[in-house]
């Protein structure tokens, strides 16, 4: 989205309920009025924004409703090109939307919405490539909370290289979770010893958490 100059919005069907989250809901309800999708677009205020609909093979189903239904058409550039929004009653062109879905399991999406993509599989980060993952997480978390006048700007080597054995959606997790440790020690630098696993080890394990 950067490359190409126009804003993005991202969905996560793991928390959509309906089809209406995407394409709207008729107005005679009381909750009724247009989709997400819809009011995004509106609000980005260009036609062809990225669209990021995140974990789509955990879309929730049942037998009346399929949040993913909108996406049957909002995939084709004819069909998009008329899209009606539910709320709105009307034909809107969609059709420059950029759309990138994701996935952990491409066997759960449906055939007909999956033919409507040109699939990617992106291999788990080698070693290094989490090195330099871990090392970005670091910087992003310690600009996001800005936190840079509290710690170094760095992640330590010998910190980071333990941090290799993460997969990359619990970096950040278990870096503030270090921050925070080595805050209540007055320190501007990370330890292992800083890390929730280091600092549980020997603890006996609950089953949840």
């Amino acid at each position: 989205a950067s490359l190409l100059a126009v804003p993005m919005r991202s969905f996560s069907m793991a928390v959509s309920s309906a089809a209406f989250s995407l394409g709207g809901l008729n107005s005679q309800y009381a909750s009724g009025g247009p989709g997400l999708l819809v009011r995004s677009v509106a609000d980005l205020g260009v036609p062809d924004p990225v669209i990021v609909i995140d974990e789509i093979d955990k879309a929730p189903r049942n037998g009346n409703s399929d949040p993913t239904s909108p996406l049957y058409e909002l995939l084709e550039m004819g069909t998009a090109a008329r899209f009606i929004d539910e709320g709105l009653m009307m034909p809107l062109d969609l059709s420059g939307i950029r759309w990138v879905c994701t996935c952990n399991d491409a066997e759960q999406i449906d055939e007909p919405l999956r033919s409507r993509l040109v699939h990617y599989q992106i291999p788990a980060p080698t070693p290094e490539q989490m090195r330099a993952i871990a090392s970005t997480t670091y910087r992003d978390v310690i600009a996001s909370g800005a936190l840079s006048s509290h710690f170094d700007p760095d992640l330590p080597e010998h910190v980071r290289d333990e941090l290799v054995a993460l997969v990359p959606r619990d970096l950040a997790r278990v870096i503030r979770t270090a921050l925070g440790a080595a805050a209540l020690d007055r320190r501007s630098s990370l330890r292992l010893s800083d890390l929730p696993s280091a600092r549980k080890a020997g603890r006996p394990r609950i089953g949840f958490c």
